[in-house]
């Protein structure tokens, strides 16, 4: 489901969340060469291009697959679970592809 990026946006600022990673995200990061510290700077400082609510298992929690333009022109993915924190759970570079479905819908 889409959700509108001022409503999201309203929701992450709504309060002050710390940052936690699953066990999966720093690997990834690594293995993708992506850096932690875009993320944050994304997360905390940036608007997000588009964003896609997920189904969340747990109660009181809500997921998310939140992408944001980076200065070269790529396109970054973070899967994101909101409650007291913003926890990452992976993040990746899309795809030509999606990153061209991006760049029409905006």
């Amino acid at each position: 489901m889409s959700v509108e990026l001022t409503n999201f946006v309203k929701i992450l600022k709504s309060k002050e969340r710390k940052i936690a990673y699953t066990k999966h995200a720093p690997k990834r990061a690594e293995t993708r060469s992506m850096s932690l510290g875009i993320f944050e700077s994304d997360i905390k400082n940036e608007t997000p291009v588009a964003v896609v609510e997920q189904k969340c298992e747990s109660l009181g929690e809500r997921k998310f697959d939140v992408y944001y333009r980076q200065a070269s022109g790529l396109y970054h993915r973070y899967v994101i679970v909101l409650n007291e924190t913003i926890r990452l759970i992976t993040l990746m570079r899309i795809s030509k592809d999606l990153q061209k479905n991006l760049v029409r819908k905006r």
